[in-house]
């Protein structure tokens, strides 16, 4: 996941970002921490804790982007090594300055289910976490 910067739609650099808080991330043998979602590597992959525990659908991850931005968009792109197994299908994206107050979505939707970039564009919302 990357967020896009508004001034020419460029993408906030991944090293600035930094994962705070997730409900759920696979942890034991395969690498699925929640940190591999804003990593910019399209070889790894985060995934919720399914060999132990049966999470409900409704995951969330928090992220930081590290300084004050208009963040008008997000790309997501789905696991890359083949398998369609466990990809965003709904989400809803959310923005805050403090990352404790998020209000509303500023946007919501579905995703196809292949390996293609995703891509939500959305209205100047100048905050510096976001949450999906």
């Amino acid at each position: 996941m990357r967020g896009i910067d508004p001034k020419n739609l460029s993408e906030i650099p991944c090293s600035q970002m930094k994962g705070i808080s997730v409900d759920s991330e696979k942890l034991n043998g395969a690498d699925g921490r929640a940190q591999n979602a804003i990593d910019g590597n399209n070889q790894t992959i985060m995934q919720t804790e399914w060999y132990t525990t049966s999470p409900k659908p409704l995951r969330q991850i928090a992220i930081s982007v590290g300084a004050n931005y208009t963040v008008r968009g997000v790309t997501y792109l789905p696991r890359q090594d083949g398998s369609l197994y466990g990809p965003v299908a709904k989400y809803s994206f959310y923005v805050s300055v403090d990352g404790l107050n998020w209000g509303n979505p500023v946007a919501s939707g579905t995703f196809a289910k292949n390996a293609k970039m995703k891509r939500m564009l959305f209205i100047l919302v100048p905050k510096t976490w976001t949450k999906e």
